[in-house]
């Protein structure tokens, strides 16, 4: 059966229109800039690629970890230290990317590699912190929500098997 689930229900669903256009928007610009534009034939693009996704990326990890401050005891898990810790790792790595690139390094050297491969496994194992920390609940927001036709009933609890009735 499908239910219909509060969004603050777990306390660990953050939900900002502001949030994903600011920085959802920029991040996953990024990576089309860095597939498309190649560091040696056009590393001014493909710099500007790497810096809005690393940034917003991590400064979205922040963001997160900021709100999840305020969770009773019974909701701070290892995960939530786990996610607060390499948001702050994810920040550093940028910053360092960035210093870097205004030093005049290419992605060519290896501090520059060592910066953003660090940067990647960081904001991946932000991400797997989730799944860990929510187990088998996957909360999905229906895309009828942000079309104006769904409400406070845009999120649904979807078992193993069931599938979306909307569909």
């Amino acid at each position: 059966p499908v239910l219909c689930v509060d969004t603050t229900a777990s306390g660990k669903i953050y939900r900002s229109r502001f949030t994903a256009w600011a920085l959802g928007f920029p991040c996953s610009i990024g990576p089309m800039l860095l597939a498309v534009c190649n560091c040696k034939e056009e590393p001014t693009i493909h710099y500007i690629g790497a810096v809005s996704y690393f940034a917003c990326f991590a400064v979205w990890c922040l963001l997160c970890s900021f709100k999840e401050l305020s969770l009773s005891d019974e909701k701070a898990t290892i995960w939530v230290a786990a996610r607060q810790v390499l948001s702050i790792v994810a920040i550093w790595c940028t910053l360092a990317l960035a210093a870097l690139y205004l030093l005049g390094y290419t992605s060519l050297s290896w501090q520059v590699a060592l910066s953003e491969w660090s940067a990647v496994v960081c904001a991946e194992l932000f991400v797997l912190t989730f799944y860990f920390d929510l187990g088998d609940c996957y909360f999905v927001e229906q895309v009828r929500e942000f079309m104006g036709r769904g409400g406070a009933s845009g999120y649904r609890l979807l078992e193993d098997g069931d599938t979306d009735p909307a569909e």
